[in-house]
């Protein structure tokens, strides 16, 4: 596995969502009687693109990290029951979202309070649900 440089994030004890990214590398071998090394790769591109791996030979390397970071998606909820009747949704919006909901605003995103991004995001669900 190649050696990466890592991006040194600051460490304050909080939990925080990280994802992790895997790879594989898949190899498949295609065998073919043929005349010349061209005439073998044309035949085996057909072969592989009308799927007919009946004389192939697969093989797939072991699943390694390859790298974990912070995770930050656009959009993030979080279902919170406070009791048997009760629920709350947490959300976090990332820079890129926020500023795309001050743009429907007509506001930079440094205008825009928390307060008006519940509001948009309470908005534009009840419309989607009505």
């Amino acid at each position: 596995m190649a050696t990466r440089a890592r991006q040194k994030l600051k460490q304050d004890g909080q939990l925080r969502s990280y994802i992790s990214y895997f790879q594989s590398v898949m190899t498949i071998g295609i065998v073919n009687t043929a005349q010349s090394v061209q005439e073998a790769e044309d035949k085996a591109k057909q072969k592989f693109a009308a799927e007919d791996l009946s004389c192939g030979i697969v093989g797939q390397t072991p699943f390694e990290i390859s790298e974990t970071e912070p995770w930050s998606p656009d959009f993030a909820g979080c279902y919170l029951p406070t009791d048997d009747t009760n629920a709350n949704m947490s959300f976090n919006l990332n820079g890129t979202t926020r500023e795309k909901i001050a743009a429907k605003l007509d506001r930079s995103a440094d205008e825009v309070t928390d307060e008006d991004f519940v509001d948009f995001v309470k908005g534009a669900l009840e419309r989607s649900l009505s």
